[in-house]
């Protein structure tokens, strides 16, 4: 009843004309991602059943699409499966409806991408096929849309000032977040480095984070949390390289440079 109401009741006053939202989510509201995960999950839901079912049994394209992933509704699609294909609802494959139904305009932003540049992105992270040695293997690095086109030209604050209004915690618990957000999505140590250093260097020179606090979050992130990147280096020579960057910020301090 109450999901009835808030989808129902959405009204938009223009000038002197008010409008009725017929169509779609309520956006603004605290449950309108929730909503929209939920919308389409069901509709995504009731498309995997027919994979399954006795009639329309495919497992094979069950297989393709796990290969597939959904944040609300931004869709990434890596393998060789026809997504276009199974898009509408009202267009029928081999016995299988579609997933979503036609007033859903699905736009492909990155169509066909990867076989010109080797890379796509999707939320924050960026894939790569990368061409190693022995054999080619997609990883993954840290993808900013600030940091590409427009964007990129425009001045930005990050982090908050020690001198904020704010918890302890909540100021400088930015350091170890940041360490482990570029750890979790950096495949390449040589990423994460460059990532961390751009972090180090902003809270230290830029918003004048205490010295020996910085190399405590450091030490701290890496002895409770580098175990779970263990592929990268080893914990002794993560933490190294990692003060080494915070020591050559404070040289860097000290010569008048604070940038």
């Amino acid at each position: 009843m109450f999901l009835n109401q808030l989808v129902d009741s959405t009204f938009i006053t223009l000038g002197n004309v008010v409008l009725w939202q017929r169509i779609g989510i309520p956006m603004g509201t605290n449950c309108a991602p929730f909503l929209a995960s939920l919308y389409c999950s069901a509709l995504q839901f009731r498309f995997l059943l027919q994979l399954i079912a006795p009639v329309t049994r495919n497992l094979p394209l069950l297989c393709e699409f796990s290969h597939a992933t959904r944040y609300i509704d931004d869709l990434f699609v890596l393998g060789s499966v026809d997504f276009d294909s199974y898009l509408d609802s009202s267009v029928v494959v081999n016995g299988i409806h579609g997933i979503y139904p036609p007033f859903m305009q699905l736009n492909q932003e990155q169509d066909e991408v990867l076989s010109c540049t080797n890379s796509v992105h999707f939320l924050d992270v960026e894939v790569l096929l990368h061409h190693f040695p022995s054999r080619d293997a997609f990883i993954c690095r840290i993808w900013d849309k600030r940091e590409h086109g427009a964007l990129s030209r425009l001045r930005r604050g990050m982090y908050v000032h020690k001198l904020s209004f704010m918890s302890a915690m909540s100021i400088f618990g930015v350091v170890i977040a940041e360490l482990f957000r570029y750890a979790t999505r950096s495949h390449l140590l040589g990423d994460f480095l460059s990532r961390s250093n751009r972090m180090i260097r902003y809270c230290y020179l830029q918003k004048r984070y205490p010295f020996k606090k910085i190399k405590k979050l450091i030490s701290c992130f890496v002895t409770r949390h580098w175990h779970r990147f263990a592929f990268f280096a080893s914990p002794a020579l993560t933490e190294r390289s990692l003060l080494r960057l915070l020591f050559v910020a404070r040289r860097d301090r000290r010569r008048g440079i604070t940038t």
